[in-house]
């Protein structure tokens, strides 16, 4: 796995643990902070699917 692709897969992975968090207690500060992971991932990879991994998740 190339180091690109190590960055994004933890990104992935805290995304999802955020958002799991988020869900539960709906901070103003854990969505700001998932956004912003989001935006980071979007710049790396712009046509990856979310779905698999949400699926996956939750």
């Amino acid at each position: 796995m190339t180091q690109r692709a190590r960055k994004f897969r933890s990104l992935e992975d805290r995304l999802l643990q955020l958002y799991s968090t988020w869900q539960k207690t709906h901070q103003l500060q854990l969505a700001v902070a998932c956004l912003k992971l989001l935006t980071q991932l979007m710049e790396l990879n712009p046509h990856y699917s979310f779905r698999h991994p949400f699926d996956r998740a939750f």
